[in-house]
């Protein structure tokens, strides 16, 4: 009688044991594969801003190029008039 009562909650406990190990397995394969995802979906991103920088930094030095163009011609001018 004794055994009964002690082996009764351990078979209860170990039925849901297996249920939520399973569900757990479940929950993992579905986090693996999210992250799968959105490690590429980052490094895609990562690839989008490097291309915005490098064009960014080339429209910069090209405005750099105009205004130090604009100066030089300020400066030939006033030499002109005077």
């Amino acid at each position: 009688m004794n055994q009964i009562l002690v082996s009764k909650p351990y078979k209860y406990i170990d039925k849901y044991r297996i249920e939520i190990e399973k569900e757990q397995k479940a929950i993992r394969d579905v986090i693996y594969s999210n992250n799968d995802k959105y490690v590429s979906k980052i490094s895609q991103i990562d690839q989008k801003v490097k291309v915005v920088l490098t064009e960014t930094e080339t429209l910069i030095d090209q405005f750099k190029k105009k205004i130090g163009d604009i100066g030089k011609n300020l400066e030939s001018t006033k030499k002109f008039r005077e």
